[in-house]
């Protein structure tokens, strides 16, 4: 007889319990966000998905594949910045949508998990603006976000001359002047 265990891992790899499982992610990941609940219903969200031209090919896929992550279907927010709704979401596999929100994050489409930096003259005026400490590396050339980060947490003050601080920080410094 199989065990509970093995029950549930057959039940989510079925399509209605692997949808049910990303149905609650879903809901578990807008109250972790502070944003509103699904506007759909779990059996809405089951039926639509179902219904999408390429739900069968992605979930055969990955079963032929061994139930590998990567494969697996994924339901991708368009807008990151707004809540599940149908219009707002697209089929991918894990792996599209976690290259998806690399390059989103990469090209400051998405920044909720960044931190915006400004780069100062020796005289505190602004000289660029950079959505990431990673995005200003790049801009300045450097080899390693090490020393912005540095200057950033106060252990060196400057980097190739420069100033880089905090949008937080250099408000502050407005406010102090």
């Amino acid at each position: 007889m199989n065990s509970r265990k093995e029950y549930e891992t057959k039940y989510n790899r079925s399509i209605d319990g692997m949808l049910n499982r990303i149905y609650l992610s879903q809901i578990r990941s807008s109250k972790d966000r502070g944003m509103n609940l699904p506007n759909y219903n779990k059996e809405e969200f089951k039926k639509w998905a179902k219904s999408l031209y390429n739900f069968l090919e992605i979930y055969n896929n990955w079963v032929e594949n061994n139930y590998i992550a990567n494969y697996k279907p994924s339901f991708d927010r368009l807008d990151d910045y707004k809540p599940y709704t149908i219009d707002n979401l697209q089929l991918l596999t894990w792996e599209e949508n976690r290259k998806k929100a690399h390059n989103d994050r990469k090209n400051g489409l998405n920044n909720k998990n960044s931190i915006k930096i400004y780069k100062l003259s020796e005289d505190y005026l602004i000289l660029e603006e950079y959505h990431s400490i990673r995005n200003a590396t790049i801009k300045n050339g450097l080899k390693s976000h090490k020393s912005i980060s540095q200057v950033l947490n106060k252990i060196n003050r400057k980097s190739k001359c420069h100033i880089f601080v905090t949008e937080d920080y250099y408000d502050k410094l407005l406010k102090v002047e």
